[in-house]
């Protein structure tokens, strides 16, 4: 089974969703899959024209990298390929508008949560019948066996250093802990993307009175020990924790216990996952609360490692494949 994998990013450039497509492609190339993750440019525009009749032709939109570019359109026409859709349910009408041809001519349309799900069905009713959820895959699996909690320490922040992504209510909650804690170990692993720079110059400056140890633009491994190493991990995000935050679900494999706050979109399944909170000081009843308390601690750990069972590569390559299967008529 050949596939055509198309996306604007790919690493080392900062793109969630370019990071999200290479770590599909290698757990479907461990599920048997070729895969050709393609840049997808003017460049390699002609390549993919020349080999898309040979594979499964399958686009992940939107990137950084497309920026203004029509040409995922464009190949959607041609091609009729299995469409991931990143984000609808939040985005701008011409946004909305932007991903109508990827929607109308794609065979199988492939979204995050039930939520995106039924926000496209709303909009375009028509393409119901055709739009299957799959959860994310995690950022980035341990890349060493999770370890206990008597050998963990501290709180961490895994994400890009951009607006809305649960920074800034990282740092006051930062703060909070230590005017509470006279040793807290305080950890923030995080990219700067393009164009976040002066974001960040705002953050240092906001939090340059604080114990915090700041990890940027390291090394997967570097993240994944480090947060192998962590005991707490606390992420906000706008909308609430969902399905389609690889972030969240690559710190709950980790066995992190996480603290974070629920929205429409949280899971049924998630719901068991971390501790709900809707502030920072939410956040910091909870950890007096859990240093407290060995045993509760232990248990919502446990829970946490059970839920991220459901997202493992292995799960959602195979959905994927069946998805590709169905595709080709095999099923």
């Amino acid at each position: 089974m050949k596939v055509l994998m198309l996306t604007g990013s790919v690493p080392p450039e900062v793109c969630g969703v370019g990071d999200y497509t290479m770590n599909l492609s290698s757990s479907l190339m461990a599920r048997g899959c070729e895969v050709d993750v393609v840049k997808f440019d003017f460049f390699s525009f002609f390549k993919v024209l020349k080999n898309r009749k040979k594979s499964i032709v399958h686009i992940q939109y939107p990137s950084i990298g497309y920026g203004m570019s029509l040409l995922p359109q464009l190949m959607a026409v041609l091609s009729r390929p299995v469409v991931t859709i990143h984000e609808f349910s939040q985005v701008h009408i011409l946004r909305k508008l932007a991903e109508l041809p990827l929607l109308f001519f794609a065979k199988k349309i492939i979204v995050t949560t039930e939520h995106e799900k039924l926000s496209i069905s709303k909009v375009w009713s028509r393409f119901g019948r055709k739009i299957i959820v799959i959860p994310v895959l995690p950022a980035f699996m341990p890349k060493e066996d999770v370890i206990e909690e008597a050998e963990r320490e501290g709180i961490a922040f895994f994400g890009l250093m951009r607006k809305e992504k649960g920074v800034e209510e990282f740092i006051e909650l930062s703060r909070k802990l230590n005017q509470n804690f006279r040793s807290f170990p305080i950890n923030i692993y995080s990219a700067i993307p393009k164009g976040s720079e002066d974001y960040f110059d705002e953050i240092k400056s906001i939090s340059g009175d604080l114990d915090i140890n700041w990890h940027l633009n390291k090394p997967l491994d570097e993240v994944s020990e480090g947060l192998i190493h962590s005991k707490y991990s606390y992420l906000f995000f706008p909308d609430g924790v969902s399905e389609r935050r690889s972030s969240f679900i690559a710190a709950l494999g980790h066995g992190v216990l996480m603290l974070s706050n629920s929205g429409e979109m949280t899971s049924s399944n998630l719901r068991e996952a971390f501790i709900d909170v809707q502030s920072p000081e939410a956040a910091l009843g909870e950890l007096v609360s859990l240093e407290a308390d060995s045993n509760r601690y232990i248990e919502l750990r446990r829970r946490g490692l059970k839920a991220f069972e459901f997202y493992s590569p292995i799960n959602i390559a195979d959905m994927h494949v069946d998805i590709y299967k169905d595709f080709l008529g095999e099923k």
